[in-house]
């Protein structure tokens, strides 16, 4: 039997990407995102999650950095367009285990997928957090690892090398 996996697709700054399903606790539409002051550009602000806090993450800064829109504007600002989502993500961290809720500010949620293993290759990019690059029909996708990311983020953060 091939493995295979069940993966949700979104976009982000355009780019297409997917995460494994299990990682998702919920996709919200538009939610109101309250800027956070002094914090690294790839904290978005925060929302409010069943009366919690939850931190919202544009992983787009680390996939393509100082990237610009078709029509020249910065992805700075996140829009709260009938179009945008929050993909609110949990994962225990790699490193010691840490229970992680994150917000992830994405574009478009596309669909959920059934890819077989045979559809992931290696990816070669610099982001430590991209597992794989998917290839199907579509066109390439890349295959972000939630708990990876999520740690990323938290070390960069700590680091400030990230500072808006």
């Amino acid at each position: 039997m091939t493995e295979t996996y069940d993966l949700l697709f979104f976009l982000i700054r355009g780019r297409r990407c997917a995460i494994e399903v299990s990682a998702v606790r919920e996709v919200l539409a538009a939610p109101a995102v309250t800027p956070v002051p002094l914090v690294p550009a790839l904290i978005r602000g925060a929302i409010s999650f069943h009366g919690l806090p939850v931190p919202v993450l544009d992983l787009g800064v680390e996939l393509q950095p100082g990237s610009l829109d078709s029509g020249g504007q910065s992805f700075d600002a996140f829009s709260r367009s009938a179009q945008d989502y929050v993909l609110v993500v949990e994962a225990h961290l790699p490193s010691d285990g840490t229970f992680v809720r994150s917000g992830l500010a994405v574009e478009r949620v596309m669909r959920v997928v059934t890819v077989p293993a045979d559809a992931l290759r290696p990816h070669a990019g610099h982001t430590s957090f991209v597992s794989a690059t998917i290839v199907d029909a579509e066109g390439p996708a890349l295959l972000i690892d939630v708990p990876t990311a999520l740690e990323t983020t938290m070390k960069s953060i700590r680091s400030g090398r990230l500072a808006a």
